[in-house]
């Protein structure tokens, strides 16, 4: 008796895995408690997800605080204690002090000894 008659081409060891599990998990006989049964489950895993949704709630409460205090500590206290001095500086002075500038302004620039060399003239 070909008991996977969709499924010819199975070999014969796996029908007989398949038959042993059908074995071993015969199907569940349904009565009137089933249901209840499952809604027992559902709120028992329910009530230990609950308590998950706790921590994760002061999870993200910390997580909040942290942030708060990093942006705290950034935009205020950090500033605070800082060497104020180079906030003093005006602009023109840090332009006047900026020796990039004037790096490449001195590359561009040609030397009060140099003479562009003569072109020679064509013998035509």
């Amino acid at each position: 008796m070909n008991e996977f008659p969709e499924f010819p081409e199975f070999p014969d060891d796996l029908k007989l895995a398949f038959r042993q599990y059908r074995e071993a998990h015969p199907d569940p006989e349904v009565s009137a408690t089933f249901m209840p049964a499952v809604w027992q489950k559902i709120e028992a895993r329910r009530r230990t997800m609950g308590s998950l949704a706790m921590f994760r709630h002061l999870a993200q409460t910390y997580v909040g605080f942290a942030v708060t205090a990093a942006i705290v500590l950034g935009v205020f206290v950090i500033p605070y204690f800082q060497d104020r001095q180079h906030l003093q500086i005006s602009y023109a002075e840090v332009v006047a002090n900026d020796y990039s500038q004037q790096e490449v302004a001195m590359a561009f620039t040609v030397p009060a000894a140099y003479q562009a060399p003569v072109p020679e003239e064509d013998p035509q």
